[in-house]
Protein backbone atom coordinates (compact mmCIF):
# COMPACT_ATOMS: atom_id res chain seq x y z
CA UNK A 1 0.00 0.00 0.00
CA UNK A 2 1.41 3.27 -1.32
CA UNK A 3 1.43 5.03 2.34
CA UNK A 4 4.53 6.64 1.67
CA UNK A 5 5.78 8.31 -0.95
CA UNK A 6 9.06 5.84 -1.76
CA UNK A 7 11.93 7.58 -3.38
CA UNK A 8 13.04 5.77 -6.58
CA UNK A 9 16.46 3.41 -5.46
CA UNK A 10 15.40 -0.02 -3.69
CA UNK A 11 17.43 -0.14 -0.89
CA UNK A 12 19.44 -3.20 -0.37
CA UNK A 13 22.31 -2.80 2.31
CA UNK A 14 23.66 -0.21 4.82
CA UNK A 15 26.61 0.51 6.65
CA UNK A 16 27.30 3.06 9.24
CA UNK A 17 26.10 6.11 7.95
CA UNK A 18 25.67 4.59 3.96
CA UNK A 19 22.62 3.03 2.24
CA UNK A 20 23.34 1.02 -0.82
CA UNK A 21 20.72 -0.03 -2.90
CA UNK A 22 20.15 -2.94 -5.69
CA UNK A 23 22.50 -1.36 -8.06
CA UNK A 24 25.48 -0.95 -5.77
CA UNK A 25 25.06 3.00 -5.90
CA UNK A 26 26.22 4.66 -2.50
CA UNK A 27 24.31 7.14 -0.11
CA UNK A 28 24.78 9.60 2.63
CA UNK A 29 21.80 8.89 5.04
CA UNK A 30 20.99 12.27 6.76
CA UNK A 31 17.64 10.48 8.16
CA UNK A 32 19.19 7.86 9.47
CA UNK A 33 16.44 5.35 9.27
CA UNK A 34 13.88 7.95 10.07
CA UNK A 35 16.28 8.50 13.61
CA UNK A 36 16.30 5.01 14.49
CA UNK A 37 19.72 4.27 13.51
CA UNK A 38 21.80 6.11 15.27
CA UNK A 39 24.94 3.94 15.93
CA UNK A 40 24.68 3.13 12.30
CA UNK A 41 23.19 1.05 9.80
CA UNK A 42 23.71 -2.41 10.85
CA UNK A 43 25.93 -1.54 13.37
CA UNK A 44 28.02 -4.39 14.49
CA UNK A 45 27.77 -4.50 18.41
CA UNK A 46 24.15 -4.25 17.92
CA UNK A 47 23.86 -6.99 15.25
CA UNK A 48 26.00 -9.46 17.10
CA UNK A 49 23.73 -9.11 20.28
CA UNK A 50 20.43 -9.70 18.61
CA UNK A 51 22.26 -12.50 16.54
CA UNK A 52 23.50 -14.24 19.68
CA UNK A 53 19.72 -13.53 21.44
CA UNK A 54 18.35 -15.41 18.19
CA UNK A 55 19.80 -18.62 18.66
CA UNK A 56 18.82 -18.51 22.72
CA UNK A 57 15.45 -17.24 23.01
CA UNK A 58 13.33 -14.71 21.17
CA UNK A 59 9.64 -14.75 22.89
CA UNK A 60 8.65 -16.28 26.23
CA UNK A 61 5.84 -15.09 25.96
CA UNK A 62 4.70 -12.02 29.00
CA UNK A 63 3.59 -14.53 31.22
CA UNK A 64 7.19 -14.35 32.13
CA UNK A 65 9.90 -12.33 32.52
CA UNK A 66 12.97 -12.41 30.72
CA UNK A 67 16.39 -12.08 31.96
CA UNK A 68 16.90 -9.17 29.53
CA UNK A 69 13.70 -7.45 29.94
CA UNK A 70 14.80 -7.18 33.62
CA UNK A 71 17.68 -5.57 32.82
CA UNK A 72 16.66 -3.16 29.98
CA UNK A 73 13.79 -2.43 32.48
CA UNK A 74 16.33 -1.41 35.59
CA UNK A 75 18.90 -0.03 32.85
CA UNK A 76 15.77 2.84 31.59
CA UNK A 77 14.81 3.02 35.14
CA UNK A 78 17.80 4.09 36.07
CA UNK A 79 18.72 6.83 33.26
CA UNK A 80 15.00 8.45 34.15
CA UNK A 81 16.21 8.61 37.93
CA UNK A 82 13.50 5.88 38.76
CA UNK A 83 10.02 5.05 38.07
CA UNK A 84 8.88 1.71 36.58
CA UNK A 85 8.96 0.49 32.58
CA UNK A 86 6.33 -0.60 30.05
CA UNK A 87 8.08 -2.21 27.15
CA UNK A 88 5.95 -1.63 23.53
CA UNK A 89 7.12 -2.16 20.00
CA UNK A 90 7.00 1.35 18.95
CA UNK A 91 6.40 5.29 19.59
CA UNK A 92 2.80 5.14 19.09
CA UNK A 93 2.48 2.25 21.12
CA UNK A 94 4.48 4.17 23.91
CA UNK A 95 2.13 7.29 23.49
CA UNK A 96 -1.20 4.89 23.33
CA UNK A 97 -0.16 3.43 26.59
CA UNK A 98 0.46 6.52 28.15
CA UNK A 99 -2.73 8.21 27.66
CA UNK A 100 -4.26 5.00 29.16
CA UNK A 101 -2.12 5.19 32.09
CA UNK A 102 -3.08 9.13 32.57
CA UNK A 103 -6.38 8.00 32.49
CA UNK A 104 -6.34 4.80 34.59
CA UNK A 105 -4.57 6.76 37.24
CA UNK A 106 -7.05 9.58 38.28
CA UNK A 107 -10.14 6.70 37.31
CA UNK A 108 -8.30 4.77 40.35
CA UNK A 109 -8.23 8.17 42.97
CA UNK A 110 -11.50 7.92 41.98
CA UNK A 111 -11.15 11.05 39.79
CA UNK A 112 -13.41 9.82 36.82
CA UNK A 113 -14.01 13.11 34.98
CA UNK A 114 -10.92 13.80 34.67
CA UNK A 115 -9.77 12.62 31.57
CA UNK A 116 -9.05 15.03 28.84
CA UNK A 117 -4.87 15.06 26.81
CA UNK A 118 -3.89 18.89 26.16
CA UNK A 119 -1.26 18.70 23.68
CA UNK A 120 0.25 20.90 21.43
CA UNK A 121 -1.56 22.28 17.98
CA UNK A 122 1.22 20.95 15.36
CA UNK A 123 2.42 17.92 17.66
CA UNK A 124 2.67 14.43 16.58
CA UNK A 125 1.84 11.46 18.89
CA UNK A 126 1.12 8.92 16.54
CA UNK A 127 -0.78 7.16 13.96
CA UNK A 128 -3.14 4.69 16.19
CA UNK A 129 -6.63 6.50 16.92
CA UNK A 130 -5.76 7.51 20.76
CA UNK A 131 -2.41 9.03 19.33
CA UNK A 132 -3.89 10.52 16.35
CA UNK A 133 -6.26 12.02 17.96
CA UNK A 134 -3.38 13.81 20.46
CA UNK A 135 -1.46 14.82 17.47
CA UNK A 136 -2.36 18.21 17.26
CA UNK A 137 -2.74 18.32 13.36
CA UNK A 138 -6.50 18.90 11.78
CA UNK A 139 -5.69 17.38 8.11
CA UNK A 140 -4.03 14.27 9.80
CA UNK A 141 -7.44 13.14 11.29
CA UNK A 142 -9.82 14.40 8.66
CA UNK A 143 -10.34 11.43 7.11
CA UNK A 144 -10.29 9.08 9.79
CA UNK A 145 -13.61 10.67 11.90
CA UNK A 146 -14.88 10.34 14.61
CA UNK A 147 -11.88 10.61 16.47
CA UNK A 148 -11.98 9.61 20.23
CA UNK A 149 -12.84 12.65 22.38
CA UNK A 150 -11.13 13.81 25.69
CA UNK A 151 -8.56 15.52 23.35
CA UNK A 152 -8.06 19.53 23.28
CA UNK A 153 -5.04 21.32 21.91
CA UNK A 154 -2.96 24.53 22.98
CA UNK A 155 -0.34 26.58 21.44
CA UNK A 156 2.99 24.93 21.35
CA UNK A 157 5.49 27.41 23.49
CA UNK A 158 2.62 29.43 25.40
CA UNK A 159 2.14 29.54 28.52
CA UNK A 160 -0.79 31.52 28.80
CA UNK A 161 -2.49 29.45 26.02
CA UNK A 162 -1.73 26.46 28.26
CA UNK A 163 -3.05 28.04 31.24
CA UNK A 164 -6.81 28.79 29.59
CA UNK A 165 -7.06 24.91 28.83
CA UNK A 166 -5.83 24.02 32.11
CA UNK A 167 -9.46 22.81 33.17
CA UNK A 168 -10.22 20.36 35.90
CA UNK A 169 -11.17 17.28 33.70
CA UNK A 170 -7.64 17.76 32.76
CA UNK A 171 -5.65 14.48 33.38
CA UNK A 172 -2.47 15.23 31.50
CA UNK A 173 -0.54 17.28 29.03
CA UNK A 174 1.44 15.71 26.58
CA UNK A 175 4.10 17.47 24.66
CA UNK A 176 7.48 16.61 22.50
CA UNK A 177 10.50 18.84 24.25
CA UNK A 178 11.30 19.64 20.44
CA UNK A 179 8.60 19.27 17.77
CA UNK A 180 9.55 16.82 15.24
CA UNK A 181 7.32 16.07 12.37
CA UNK A 182 5.43 19.84 12.93
CA UNK A 183 9.05 20.90 12.02
CA UNK A 184 11.37 20.56 14.18
CA UNK A 185 10.06 23.61 16.44
CA UNK A 186 12.29 24.83 19.46
CA UNK A 187 10.11 25.73 22.55
CA UNK A 188 10.82 29.20 23.82
CA UNK A 189 13.32 29.30 27.21
CA UNK A 190 11.76 27.80 30.33
CA UNK A 191 8.72 26.85 28.27
CA UNK A 192 8.96 23.30 29.48
CA UNK A 193 10.23 24.46 33.19
CA UNK A 194 6.72 26.69 33.34
CA UNK A 195 4.75 23.47 32.27
CA UNK A 196 6.12 21.55 34.55
CA UNK A 197 5.52 23.65 37.47
CA UNK A 198 1.87 24.28 35.77
CA UNK A 199 1.25 20.58 36.01
CA UNK A 200 2.69 20.16 39.02
CA UNK A 201 0.01 23.43 40.67
CA UNK A 202 -3.00 21.41 39.23
CA UNK A 203 -2.50 17.94 39.92
CA UNK A 204 -1.94 17.31 36.43
CA UNK A 205 0.22 14.72 34.94
CA UNK A 206 3.27 15.68 32.54
CA UNK A 207 4.39 13.24 29.62
CA UNK A 208 6.92 13.85 27.53
CA UNK A 209 6.91 12.35 24.43
CA UNK A 210 10.42 11.85 23.45
CA UNK A 211 10.19 8.80 20.64
CA UNK A 212 12.31 11.21 18.69
CA UNK A 213 14.62 13.50 21.24
CA UNK A 214 15.31 10.78 23.89
CA UNK A 215 18.36 8.88 23.61
CA UNK A 216 20.99 11.30 23.22
CA UNK A 217 19.46 13.22 20.05
CA UNK A 218 20.18 16.70 21.49
CA UNK A 219 23.26 15.40 23.55
CA UNK A 220 21.73 14.30 26.41
CA UNK A 221 20.01 11.18 27.22
CA UNK A 222 16.84 12.64 27.67
CA UNK A 223 16.26 16.03 26.00
CA UNK A 224 13.88 16.86 29.09
CA UNK A 225 17.76 16.55 31.22
CA UNK A 226 18.63 20.19 29.90
CA UNK A 227 15.86 22.02 31.53
CA UNK A 228 16.53 20.21 34.98
CA UNK A 229 12.98 18.68 35.28
CA UNK A 230 11.04 15.50 35.52
CA UNK A 231 7.99 14.34 33.77
CA UNK A 232 5.78 11.93 35.32
CA UNK A 233 5.67 9.75 32.31
CA UNK A 234 7.84 9.58 29.33
CA UNK A 235 7.49 7.74 25.96
CA UNK A 236 10.44 6.44 23.79
CA UNK A 237 11.24 4.58 20.72
CA UNK A 238 13.25 5.56 17.55
CA UNK A 239 17.16 5.52 18.67
CA UNK A 240 15.79 3.00 21.46
CA UNK A 241 16.65 -0.27 19.43
CA UNK A 242 19.58 1.19 16.76
CA UNK A 243 17.13 0.28 14.46
CA UNK A 244 15.45 -2.71 16.07
CA UNK A 245 11.78 -2.04 16.76
CA UNK A 246 11.36 -1.08 20.30
CA UNK A 247 9.56 1.61 22.32
CA UNK A 248 9.24 2.13 26.16
CA UNK A 249 6.77 4.38 28.59
CA UNK A 250 8.53 4.70 32.13
CA UNK A 251 6.59 6.37 34.82
CA UNK A 252 6.46 7.22 38.32
CA UNK A 253 6.35 4.26 40.59
CA UNK A 254 2.97 6.27 41.72
CA UNK A 255 1.68 6.41 38.68
CA UNK A 256 2.94 3.65 37.10
CA UNK A 257 0.98 1.55 40.16
CA UNK A 258 -2.07 2.04 38.52
CA UNK A 259 -1.33 -0.57 35.17
CA UNK A 260 -2.20 -3.76 37.08
CA UNK A 261 -3.18 -6.90 36.02
CA UNK A 262 -5.45 -6.79 32.91
CA UNK A 263 -5.25 -3.41 32.21
CA UNK A 264 -2.88 -3.08 29.34
CA UNK A 265 -0.40 -5.60 27.18
CA UNK A 266 1.48 -6.19 24.56
CA UNK A 267 1.92 -9.82 22.37
CA UNK A 268 5.50 -8.84 21.39
CA UNK A 269 6.69 -5.68 23.77
CA UNK A 270 9.24 -6.15 25.67
CA UNK A 271 10.72 -9.35 23.49
CA UNK A 272 13.95 -11.08 24.08
CA UNK A 273 15.60 -9.60 20.15
CA UNK A 274 14.22 -5.84 21.08
CA UNK A 275 15.72 -5.71 25.01
CA UNK A 276 19.25 -7.40 23.24
CA UNK A 277 19.26 -4.70 20.69
CA UNK A 278 18.09 -1.69 23.48
CA UNK A 279 20.82 -3.10 25.87
CA UNK A 280 23.25 -2.77 23.22
CA UNK A 281 22.52 0.77 22.04
CA UNK A 282 23.00 1.94 25.65
CA UNK A 283 25.80 0.23 26.23
CA UNK A 284 27.07 1.88 22.76
CA UNK A 285 25.77 5.60 23.62
CA UNK A 286 27.73 4.83 27.33
CA UNK A 287 30.87 3.24 26.08
CA UNK A 288 31.93 5.67 23.14
CA UNK A 289 31.09 8.49 24.23
CA UNK A 290 28.37 9.28 21.82
CA UNK A 291 26.35 12.07 23.51
CA UNK A 292 29.46 14.21 23.73
CA UNK A 293 29.81 13.44 19.96
CA UNK A 294 26.30 15.03 19.17
CA UNK A 295 27.01 18.16 21.34
CA UNK A 296 30.42 18.72 19.59
CA UNK A 297 28.96 17.79 16.09
CA UNK A 298 25.50 19.41 16.34
CA UNK A 299 26.95 22.66 16.99
CA UNK A 300 29.45 22.14 13.70
CA UNK A 301 26.43 21.21 11.53
CA UNK A 302 23.98 24.26 12.98
CA UNK A 303 26.93 26.45 12.17
CA UNK A 304 27.17 25.06 8.55
CA UNK A 305 23.63 25.42 7.72
CA UNK A 306 23.88 28.77 9.14
CA UNK A 307 26.66 29.59 6.73
CA UNK A 308 23.81 28.74 4.14
CA UNK A 309 21.09 31.15 5.40
CA UNK A 310 23.78 33.82 5.54
CA UNK A 311 24.58 33.12 2.03
CA UNK A 312 20.90 32.89 0.57
CA UNK A 313 19.07 35.02 3.04
CA UNK A 314 16.30 35.87 0.34
CA UNK A 315 15.74 31.92 0.05
CA UNK A 316 16.37 30.13 3.36
CA UNK A 317 14.27 31.26 6.16
CA UNK A 318 15.73 29.89 9.51
CA UNK A 319 17.98 26.97 10.77
CA UNK A 320 16.84 25.52 13.97
CA UNK A 321 16.75 22.61 16.18
CA UNK A 322 19.54 21.16 18.87
CA UNK A 323 21.99 18.50 18.95
CA UNK A 324 21.50 16.39 15.87
CA UNK A 325 18.32 16.91 15.51
CA UNK A 326 18.23 19.87 12.95
CA UNK A 327 15.97 21.33 10.14
CA UNK A 328 16.17 23.83 7.09
CA UNK A 329 13.09 26.36 6.54
CA UNK A 330 13.13 28.05 3.20
CA UNK A 331 10.79 30.70 2.70
CA UNK A 332 9.30 28.96 -0.76
CA UNK A 333 8.42 25.26 -1.70
CA UNK A 334 12.21 23.61 -2.83
CA UNK A 335 12.34 20.59 -0.89
CA UNK A 336 11.09 18.00 -3.41
CA UNK A 337 13.39 19.12 -5.76
CA UNK A 338 15.80 19.83 -3.28
CA UNK A 339 16.16 16.51 -1.82
CA UNK A 340 15.82 14.91 -5.13
CA UNK A 341 19.02 17.06 -6.91
CA UNK A 342 20.46 15.36 -3.31
CA UNK A 343 19.46 11.99 -4.12
CA UNK A 344 21.05 11.47 -7.55
CA UNK A 345 24.20 13.14 -6.05
CA UNK A 346 24.40 10.38 -3.36
CA UNK A 347 22.58 12.11 -0.22
CA UNK A 348 19.58 11.37 1.39
CA UNK A 349 17.46 14.46 2.34
CA UNK A 350 14.26 14.82 4.45
CA UNK A 351 11.83 16.93 2.42
CA UNK A 352 9.60 16.91 5.81
CA UNK A 353 7.51 19.51 4.65
CA UNK A 354 7.12 21.63 0.96
CA UNK A 355 9.26 24.42 2.82
CA UNK A 356 11.45 22.61 5.68
CA UNK A 357 14.45 19.60 5.35
CA UNK A 358 15.17 18.03 8.85
CA UNK A 359 18.28 16.13 9.74
CA UNK A 360 18.19 13.28 12.11
CA UNK A 361 22.01 11.45 10.76
CA UNK A 362 23.52 8.65 13.09
CA UNK A 363 25.57 10.33 15.95
CA UNK A 364 28.38 8.45 13.65
CA UNK A 365 28.17 10.70 11.22
CA UNK A 366 31.62 12.32 10.81
CA UNK A 367 32.50 16.41 10.16
CA UNK A 368 33.42 15.62 6.75
CA UNK A 369 29.53 14.03 5.70
CA UNK A 370 28.09 16.86 6.90
CA UNK A 371 30.09 19.58 4.67
CA UNK A 372 29.17 16.79 2.11
CA UNK A 373 25.70 17.48 2.83
CA UNK A 374 25.83 21.39 3.47
CA UNK A 375 27.92 21.32 0.00
CA UNK A 376 25.11 19.79 -2.03
CA UNK A 377 22.26 21.82 -0.55
CA UNK A 378 24.99 24.89 -1.41
CA UNK A 379 25.00 23.42 -4.78
CA UNK A 380 21.60 23.14 -5.50
CA UNK A 381 20.84 27.25 -4.02
CA UNK A 382 24.08 28.36 -6.12
CA UNK A 383 22.36 26.85 -9.40
CA UNK A 384 18.15 28.06 -8.56
CA UNK A 385 19.12 31.52 -6.59
CA UNK A 386 21.26 34.00 -6.27
CA UNK A 387 24.26 34.66 -3.62
CA UNK A 388 23.34 37.49 -1.47
CA UNK A 389 25.81 40.03 0.20
CA UNK A 390 29.19 41.09 -1.03
CA UNK A 391 32.22 39.11 -1.09
CA UNK A 392 33.16 40.44 1.99
CA UNK A 393 30.26 39.18 3.75
CA UNK A 394 30.93 35.50 2.29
Amino acid sequence: MQTYEKKQPIMKSGSGCYLYDDSGNEYLDMIGGYGCCVAGHSNQYISAAISRQASILMQPSNLFYSDLSIELSGRLSGLFGGGKVFLTNSGTEANEAAIKLARKYFYDKGEVGKSTVLSASGSFHGRTYGALAATGQPDKQKAFHPIPGGFKYFDFGDVDSLKEKLMEDVCAVMLEPIMGEGGVIVPPERFLEEVRELCSKNGVLLILDEVQTGMGRVGTMFAHQKNGIKPDIMTLAKALGGGFPVGAMIAAEEVAASFDVGSHGSTFGGNALACAASLALIDLLERDGLLERVKSLGIFFRNRLDELKKLYPDIVKEVRGDGLMLAVEFKTAITSLLSQFALERGIILNDLTPTVIRFLPPYIITREMINKAVGIIGDYLKLNYSEAGSEEER
